[in-house]
């Protein structure tokens, strides 16, 4: 077994065996104000289990890879912050044969998609005056300037982009993917909402996008799964158009 400090998760240092996790290893993240950073796709582990502590995926290309995926109490897997039209863009993604979100456990996207002003759903018009972001749905207008909100765009059965910032400081969504060959069962929170408006006359970002492909899914009433436009400022400016959910459970041979 292995488990991690804070940093870098392929610095040997930050992990009490002296190396990063091998393929088959039990990689257990547990306790602590800091977190990892994963840069590149994992080795296959046997477990990745997360406990009060987080674990930030940077890069499009990272991804967690392992057949056991646990999420406790206190467990975040989540992105850095917003990124621009020419900059990196980042992602979850999760390949497992079975992921487990627990209550109190997160995987959290919110916010973390295209910056204010960027994204293929973001809209003209400048501060004071700014419409929503769009993504899954339109982004609202403004009310009191001819400014529409951003248009939606992508696939609603296989939803992947990233939500687009409004005209403001409202950032999208970012992207959350998982891939798993078993049981998909959320008893915690996946979210992919936008950020929303939070000065005067800006417009919000939109929902990002969560694409779940599964053998079973199965959770509680306490397992959430959302995508919501960011919250239009009160006064003139549009909120974030909704994102994308799609998930698609081969053992009922059915899509939502």
């Amino acid at each position: 077994n292995g488990s991690a400090g804070d940093g870098d998760w392929f610095a040997g240092g930050n992990w009490n065996l002296g190396h990063a996790p091998y393929a088959g290893d039990d990689a257990d993240l547990t306790g602590g104000a800091g977190n990892i950073v994963l840069t590149n796709a994992t080795a296959w582990l046997s477990s990745l289990t997360l406990s009060n502590k987080t674990l930030t995926c940077s890069n499009w290309t990272t991804m967690i890879q392992a057949t056991n995926v646990v999420l406790r109490s206190g467990g975040v897997i989540t992105l850095p912050g917003p990124f621009t039209n020419s900059a990196m863009s980042n992602r979850v993604h999760i390949v497992c044969t079975d992921l487990t979100v627990d209550t109190g456990g997160k995987i959290d996207a919110v916010g973390r998609g295209y910056v204010a002003f960027a994204g293929p759903g973001t809209t003209s018009g400048g501060l004071w005056h700014g419409a929503g972001g769009g993504y899954g749905g339109r982004g609202g207008g403004s009310s009191s300037f001819p400014v529409g909100g951003g248009q939606p765009y992508g696939s609603a059965s296989s939803p992947m982009e990233p939500g687009s910032g409004g005209t403001g400081d409202g950032s999208g969504c970012g992207a959350v993917r998982i891939e798993a060959l078993g049981t998909v069962a959320v008893y915690g929170t996946i979210s992919v909402n936008g950020s929303n408006a939070t000065s005067y006359g800006y417009g919000a970002g939109s929902g990002g996008s969560l694409y779940i492909t599964c053998g079973t899914f199965q959770g509680s009433s306490n397992g959430l799964l959302s995508a919501k436009g960011g919250n239009r400022d009160p006064t003139y400016s549009g909120g974030g158009g909704g994102g994308r959910i799609a998930v698609n459970y081969a053992a009922l041979g059915a899509e939502r």
